[in-house]
């Protein structure tokens, strides 16, 4: 017997709201401690393109970090705000990730989902492992930017019978297009679009297929000039489809039946059994016509697939699916009950709520860990922001500088052996210091509250004016030169074993 797939009548919240602030205080209660954190890794990157795009505005639309301009203008906000005061960024950070949790809550509440256990699914996922990386970082918003127009545009999709309304109809395509200016994976719109018409608006294939085709036609403009000029190197993805394996192993990571490899090649027992119940899942749903299940393996499955070739798996690719995952357990676990006789229905109602405490508690606990890891990658930058500025009365102002590491103390590799969270890949920066920072970014920050300048990587080659810097362990220092020359100094510490990148105040020439 066919079950009701959505609910058809508009919200009506009356209290709901109140669980929905009860999840969200949670949520933020349990992220409080990342304010704590300064700028890691990434992080000192995206803050040099935002600042330098407020002194050129032209690089508010150019790529960095592949197409994502939209993720740069949230941090051009933050740094016009607070400069380099990393409590500020961390919380917009924590924002963007409570607004994805009140999104799926409404996801929830459109589905017919009771205000309570939507918000038990919402708070699930915001204090999750899983979904943390994008909050504790502030570089990666592109996450819950797009997790948060995706389910816009299901919170607005019409319902059955409903026609389109012009007002509807351009919110949705303006979320469709600013989806684009997020992240790569808005390719994937065509996907979701074809599933919200045939499990939410309930139109014939045939309809639903024109609408995909609307959404692919835009898609494949954007996929054709990205082809042309790839602002991503192609080294970024694997040549083999080993990696794939992230798609079942990470519903076995949800279901709590492995930990997280980080490898992304893991396909076990445990791989196995994930994929008999996620086929079993979705047969279960296609049987009955429930839209949450579709739509929630909808979730899990097309934001993977363009990173399925990505030789890593971190909780930054487990952001979005996780949210699919939790999704389609509650339908299933909603139907179950429903399933039981009204006597023994408060029972299963009970052991539900033991068990997903139970699953929340487990969550919990290893995010714990994540931010006691996080704590510890915080003090290493710490460390080397320290001894930045202690030497940063003596860098020079004009001119190429090479800068020069002659420690070989990666400061990833120290983290990875203390790890009390999930299982983790840190990305080794060999050429510079610690492999943590570029040169460029780091001092650009240590002396941006003085007046600057802001720094450039570039290129080593003659240079009228230029200078040498390395980098030992417990600080940096001026190095005498002996070549004639910059590129011939380089050549010399590159012979010597050493790691050479060079970098120059911004907009100088020689």
């Amino acid at each position: 017997m066919e079950q009701p797939v959505i609910s058809d009548q508009p919200l009506r919240t009356g209290r709901g709201w109140l669980w929905l602030l009860a999840a969200l205080a949670l949520g933020f209660v349990v992220h409080a401690p990342s304010l704590g954190l300064g700028f890691v890794g990434d992080d000192f990157e995206w803050w040099l393109a935002a600042r330098t795009a407020l002194e050129e505005p032209r690089r508010l639309v150019l790529p960095f970090g592949g197409f994502r301009p939209a993720n740069l203008w949230t941090i051009v906000l933050d740094q016009a705000l607070y400069g380099i005061e990393p409590t500020g960024y961390h919380l917009t950070s924590i924002l963007f990730h409570l607004a994805g949790g009140a999104g799926l809550w409404l996801a929830l509440r459109r589905f017919a989902f009771a205000a309570p256990a939507a918000a038990a699914v919402a708070a699930l996922w915001m204090c999750s492992p899983y979904s943390l990386k994008p909050v504790v970082s502030l570089c990666e918003r592109f996450e819950p930017m797009l997790l948060i127009v995706w389910l816009g545009m299901l919170v607005l999709w019409p319902r059955p019978g409903e026609a389109w309304r012009i007002g509807r109809l351009a919110a949705i395509i303006a979320l469709a297009a600013f989806s684009a200016l997020v992240k790569e994976s808005w390719v994937v719109l065509p996907g979701f679009v074809l599933c919200f018409e045939l499990v939410l608006r309930r139109v014939a294939w045939v309809r639903a297929l024109r609408s995909a085709a609307l959404a692919a036609a835009g898609v494949a403009v954007y996929v054709a000039a990205y082809v042309l000029d790839p602002p991503i190197a192609g080294s970024y993805y694997a040549t083999t489809l080993a990696p794939a394996a992230k798609l079942p192993h990470s519903w076995a990571v949800f279901l709590g039946l492995t930990r997280l490899d980080p490898s992304s090649t893991q396909l076990g027992l445990a791989e196995a059994a994930a994929t008999i119940t996620l086929v079993a899942l979705a047969w279960w749903g296609w049987r009955r016509r429930c839209a949450a299940t579709a739509v929630g393996l909808s979730l899990f499955l097309l934001p993977l697939l363009p990173v399925l070739t990505v030789p890593f798996l971190v909780t930054r690719y487990t952001y979005l699916p996780l949210a699919g995952f939790l999704v389609v357990s509650a339908a299933a676990v909603r139907a179950a009950v429903e399933a039981l006789p009204h006597a023994r229905r408060p029972l299963a109602s009970t052991l539900v709520v033991v068990a997903a405490a139970a699953y929340f508690g487990h969550g919990l606990w290893l995010v714990r860990g994540d931010q006691a890891d996080a704590g510890r990658r915080d003090d290493a930058h710490r460390r080397l922001l320290a001894e930045a500025t202690a030497f940063a009365p003596q860098l020079p102002r004009d001119g190429l500088v090479l800068g020069v590491r002659l420690e070989r103390e990666s400061a990833n590799r120290a983290l990875l052996d203390r790890v009390e969270g999930v299982p983790k890949a840190y990305y080794e920066r060999a050429r510079f210091p610690y492999g943590l920072v570029r040169w460029a970014p780091l001092f650009s920050y240590v002396l941006d509250p003085g007046g600057g300048p802001l720094y450039e990587e570039c290129t080593v080659g003659e240079a009228g004016v230029w200078s040498v810097v390395g980098h030992r362990s417990g600080g940096f220092a001026v190095l005498a030169s002996e070549a004639g020359s910059a590129p011939l100094e380089a050549a010399r510490w590159l012979e010597r074993g050493a790691f050479v990148e060079g970098f120059r105040p911004l907009g100088a020439r020689d």
